[in-house]
C-alpha cells in the first residue's frame, strides 16, 4: 500500500509545498482536497494545472532534470497527500 512507502502529510489552505524557482524533489498523491499548479505573467497569477482527490501533482520538469522549478504549488483547500 502507499503508506508503506510514502509519509502522509496534511497541508492547509493555501499552504505552498514549492515555490518558483525551488528545485523539486517531491511527487505528491492527492488522498483529499486538491493542490494547484501557477506561474505569474506580467504580475498575474496564472493556474497551469489543479489535481484532485487520487491524482498525482509535481513540477515533473524541475523533478526530473533538477532545474529550477518554473511554477509554484499550493493547496486550494485543506489537503492530505502522500509525499
Amino acid at each position: 500500500a502507499l503508506n508503506e512507502i510514502a509519509v502522509s502529510r496534511q497541508l492547509s489552505k493555501g499552504e505552498q509545498v514549492l515555490a518558483k524557482g525551488e528545485v523539486c524533489h517531491e511527487m505528491y498523491f492527492v488522498v483529499s482536497g486538491g493542490l494547484r499548479g501557477a506561474y505569474t505573467v506580467q504580475e498575474k497569477d496564472v493556474t497551469c494545472w489543479i489535481s484532485l482527490d487520487g491524482s498525482f501533482a509535481t513540477s515533473f520538469a524541475s523533478l526530473v532534470t533538477g532545474d529550477l522549478s518554473h511554477e509554484s504549488i499550493m493547496a486550494i483547500e485543506d489537503t492530505e497527500v502522500f509525499v
